[in-house]
């Protein structure tokens, strides 16, 4: 989150990055592209990787509305949230 100081300036006030291990080695997709395609392994790492993608979009979820204020009053908005992960961003 950025404000805009005197003089005009831009000032970082809060910033956040989440990482979570959701993409598959090698495959290079998440896990529920892989889940959608009805051959859903069930490994650990599956598991591990399901977990992570449903407490990503929890995390961004609540770090939004955490910051429902600052984005009412913001200017611009920059997000980067490639692909699947769009959809916590704009849901």
């Amino acid at each position: 989150l950025y404000e805009r100081r005197d003089g005009g300036a831009l000032a970082a006030v809060d910033h956040k990055t989440i990482h979570r291990y959701v993409v598959r080695a090698k495959a290079g997709g998440r896990q529920s592209s892989e889940d959608k395609t009805g051959k859903a392994p069930k490994s650990a790492g599956s598991s591990l990787r399901r977990y992570n993608e449903a407490m990503l979009d929890r995390e961004t979820t609540e770090l939004l509305d955490g910051w429902a204020e600052q984005l009412a009053r913001a200017e611009l908005i920059f997000v980067h949230a490639p692909g699947a992960a769009a959809r916590s961003v704009y849901a």
